[in-house]
Formats: C-alpha cells, sequence, structure tokens
C-alpha cells in the first residue's frame, strides 16, 4: 500500500483476517486515468478528482469470473496501479501458477500488480474497512466494487439464502486455547430453524511464538487450512462440554470445498459421516443445516453423502 494515503498504513496487527474467498484489489481512481504510474501518489487531504476504490475479486485465474463489467472498467480504465491479496490462493495454487497468472492478469489489465502477503496488508492496516474509514476521515470517495464471496457462493446447494442465520467462524484449537463463543451464534440459529455458515480457519504467515517472544527476524508456521473433518471434529468436542445438545453427529450438514473451481466439491450428510471424508485440498467451509423446506431437501439428495460429487 505504499503510495497510498500515508496515514493508511498505520493501525494494529493481527486482526483476524476476512476468511471469504475474496481478493481486494485497490487503487486510486484519478480523472485522466492514464494508467501509466505503478505507484499512486500520495495524498493528504480531500480532493475531489481521486477515489479510493476496493474491487472485488473472487477466484484467482482471469478466466475464471471475471469482474462484472463495471468492475473490469474501473480496473482497466481507471486505476493506475492494482495491488492483490495472495493468502488464499497459495496453497491451492502452486508459486509458478500463481506467478504465471499474475503475468496473465498483468496482461489482460495493461496494468502493473503488486502481489501483497497477509504480513503487508496487516502491517499497514488491520482490516479493508480500516482502509475506509481512514480514507473517509481524510475526506477521500471511496469506491466499491462489488462481487462473489463464499457467502453467497454456499447458495449452490440450494439451502436459501435467506434461511440462513448468523455465520460463525471455526478457530484452530490449541492445547492452551479452544475458544467455542460461536456455539452461543449456532444455538440460536437452531432454535430459529436456521442454517449456519461455518467460515473455517486459516492460518498463513503466521509468526511463531517463540520469534515472537525474543524479536528479530520472524519466523513462521507451516500454512494451514481448516479442513471439514477437523471443523467438525471440534464442534462435536464443544457439543460435549457445553452439552446443550444443539447438535450432534446425527446433524445434518453441507461440507464445501474449493467453491467456484472445476473440481469443486459439495457434500450432504450427517455429522458423523461428513467426518471421515476427505474432501481434498482448500479451502473449504461447513454449513449446519436448520429446518428445511421439501425443495430444498430434494436439492441435498443430488450431494448426499455416498452419491456426490
Amino acid at each position: 500500500m505504499d503510495g497510498l494515503v500515508p496515514e493508511l498504513k498505520q493501525g494494529g496487527q493481527n486482526r483476524r483476517r476476512n476468511r471469504s474467498e475474496c481478493r481486494y484489489l485497490y487503487g486510486w481512481l484519478e480523472g485522466s486515468g492514464d494508467g501509466t504510474r505503478a505507484n499512486a501518489p500520495p495524498v493528504t487531504g480531500p480532493d475531489d478528482r481521486s477515489t479510493f476504490s476496493l474491487a472485488h475479486r473472487s477466484r484467482a485465474h482471469v478466466q475464471d469470473r471475471r469482474e462484472e463489467l463495471e468492475g473490469e472498467d474501473v480496473v482497466h480504465h481507471r486505476f493506475r496501479f492494482r495491488r492483490r491479496k495472495r493468502h488464499n490462493h497459495e496453497r491451492t495454487r502452486g508459486r509458478q501458477e500463481i506467478s504465471e497468472n499474475i503475468h496473465g492478469q498483468e496482461k489482460f489489465y495493461g496494468k502493473p500488480i503488486t502481489l501483497n502477503d497477509r504480513e503487508m496488508v496487516e502491517e499497514r492496516a488491520t482490516t479493508h474497512s480500516d482502509l475506509v474509514v481512514r480514507a473517509k476521515k481524510l475526506g477521500v470517495n471511496v469506491e466499491v466494487v462489488h462481487n462473489a464471496s463464499v457467502m453467497n457462493d454456499v447458495g449452490i446447494c440450494r439451502l436459501q439464502l435467506y434461511h440462513y442465520g448468523e455465520t460463525v467462524s471455526t478457530p484452530f484449537f490449541t492445547e492452551t486455547w479452544r475458544p467455542d463463543s460461536f456455539y452461543e451464534k449456532i444455538k440460536k440459529n437452531r432454535a430459529l430453524g436456521l442454517h449456519t455458515l461455518c467460515l473455517l480457519d486459516i492460518r498463513v504467515k503466521e509468526p511463531t511464538f517463540e520469534s515472537l517472544c525474543r524479536g528479530g527476524k520472524k519466523q513462521y508456521e507451516p500454512p494451514r487450512y481448516m479442513t471439514v473433518n477437523t471443523a467438525i471434529e471440534q464442534l462435536l468436542e464443544v457439543e460435549q462440554k457445553r452439552g446443550d445438545s444443539v447438535f450432534s453427529e446425527e446433524t445434518e450438514c453441507v461440507g464445501f470445498a474449493r467453491l467456484g473451481a472445476e473440481d469443486q466439491k459439495i457434500l450432504s450428510g450427517t455429522m458423523k459421516q461428513l467426518e471421515s471424508v476427505d474432501c481434498g485440498a482448500p479451502l473449504h467451509c461447513l454449513v449446519i443445516v436448520g429446518k428445511t423446506h421439501p425443495v430444498e431437501e430434494e436439492m441435498l439428495e443430488f450431494y448426499k453423502y455416498g452419491t456426490a460429487n
């Protein structure tokens, strides 16, 4: 984010990142839109010719799901530069493939692209909302170009989106940290007969505890991506501890892997059934099914355990 508003570089670190598959392309949009500079000019105050833009991309490949026409126009004709986060895709696509893909996108958009890892983003701003707030406080116009995310991609299983309750995040347990605050939210959803989308933890470029203690050069844990199996195992552990019978091994769920990719996997079944299935490479998410309509039940049969893709 060098070249953005200097004040946007300040901010806390290590806030929990967005776990959707969304990507954010951000840059300054200016009236001239000549697209000749790799870095946008610093802005120190309001400028009615400048807009800070967040254009959302949901897939790594240009040909997978291009931005809607509005987003393509923004990136093609008005971005002076383009930066991209990568922490979700390095596991599912090799480094060489990522490099080739970025080169292809630079040719497609006619703009230079800087690939930002999580550390670069989080050391300069805490969240994308934080960037927007700071830009607005400086009197800078903000434009958001929306695209797909896991929040609506799960609709492919045909559980009706307006039958979903509050979304929860399920973090990796450690020996000393086993949070269960999500349990109460699932309990409320279940009481109302609503489905619950569980966003599964992603740990990429996490500093080791030892390197944080001694300071100096950071060392990082190996990347980890929570699977459907691990999520269910942890959920059942929490149920056993809390004992409110919110769900059980026989609770119906839908597991998802690599949504939007050619090899995406969607599987419905009980927690016990899905816990034993290898859904393959990340990214995964899980839906705990609430009260279903007959049409929803009919659609889930296509993805049933033992017969699904």
